[in-house]
Protein backbone atom coordinates (compact mmCIF):
# COMPACT_ATOMS: atom_id res chain seq x y z
CA UNK A 1 0.00 0.00 0.00
CA UNK A 2 1.43 3.85 -1.05
CA UNK A 3 2.09 6.15 1.69
CA UNK A 4 0.22 9.03 2.45
CA UNK A 5 2.35 11.25 0.68
CA UNK A 6 2.52 9.29 -2.11
CA UNK A 7 -1.01 9.05 -2.99
CA UNK A 8 -1.09 12.73 -2.31
CA UNK A 9 1.64 13.64 -5.17
CA UNK A 10 -0.24 11.02 -7.30
CA UNK A 11 -3.25 13.42 -7.04
CA UNK A 12 -1.59 16.27 -7.81
CA UNK A 13 -1.35 17.72 -4.37
CA UNK A 14 1.09 19.00 -2.05
CA UNK A 15 1.41 19.86 1.57
CA UNK A 16 -0.19 23.20 2.16
CA UNK A 17 2.94 25.06 2.95
CA UNK A 18 4.67 23.71 -0.30
CA UNK A 19 1.18 24.81 -2.42
CA UNK A 20 1.44 27.95 -0.62
CA UNK A 21 5.19 28.55 -1.55
CA UNK A 22 4.32 27.51 -5.10
CA UNK A 23 1.40 30.15 -5.60
CA UNK A 24 3.74 32.69 -4.24
CA UNK A 25 6.30 32.05 -6.76
CA UNK A 26 3.78 32.20 -9.59
CA UNK A 27 2.45 35.22 -8.58
CA UNK A 28 6.19 36.80 -8.01
CA UNK A 29 7.19 35.65 -11.43
CA UNK A 30 4.06 36.45 -13.11
CA UNK A 31 3.92 40.26 -11.44
CA UNK A 32 6.94 41.39 -9.96
CA UNK A 33 9.05 39.54 -12.48
CA UNK A 34 6.70 40.47 -15.67
CA UNK A 35 7.71 37.12 -17.38
CA UNK A 36 5.61 35.62 -19.93
CA UNK A 37 3.15 33.11 -19.51
CA UNK A 38 5.09 30.48 -21.20
CA UNK A 39 8.13 30.79 -18.87
CA UNK A 40 6.01 31.01 -15.84
CA UNK A 41 4.63 27.58 -16.79
CA UNK A 42 8.09 26.07 -17.25
CA UNK A 43 9.59 27.50 -13.79
CA UNK A 44 5.92 26.26 -12.33
CA UNK A 45 6.67 23.00 -13.69
CA UNK A 46 10.08 22.77 -12.58
CA UNK A 47 9.01 23.62 -9.19
CA UNK A 48 6.43 21.46 -8.86
CA UNK A 49 8.20 18.56 -9.65
CA UNK A 50 11.28 19.24 -6.86
CA UNK A 51 8.16 19.84 -4.64
CA UNK A 52 6.63 16.33 -5.23
CA UNK A 53 9.94 14.73 -4.89
CA UNK A 54 10.68 16.37 -1.20
CA UNK A 55 6.49 15.30 -0.61
CA UNK A 56 7.54 12.19 -1.08
CA UNK A 57 10.92 12.28 0.93
CA UNK A 58 8.59 13.27 3.59
CA UNK A 59 9.00 17.15 3.46
CA UNK A 60 6.18 19.09 3.85
CA UNK A 61 7.59 22.81 4.50
CA UNK A 62 9.92 24.50 2.38
CA UNK A 63 12.31 24.66 5.22
CA UNK A 64 12.28 21.09 5.23
CA UNK A 65 14.16 21.04 1.65
CA UNK A 66 17.57 20.33 2.25
CA UNK A 67 20.72 19.87 0.12
CA UNK A 68 20.12 16.19 -0.07
CA UNK A 69 16.31 16.47 -1.19
CA UNK A 70 18.10 18.69 -4.34
CA UNK A 71 20.44 16.10 -4.97
CA UNK A 72 17.81 13.30 -4.73
CA UNK A 73 15.59 15.40 -7.37
CA UNK A 74 18.34 16.19 -9.76
CA UNK A 75 19.48 12.77 -10.12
Amino acid sequence: MAEPAQDAVSQGQLAEPLGRALDSFQRHLAAERNTSPHTVRAYLGDVRALLEHATRAGVTSPDGLSITVLRGWLA
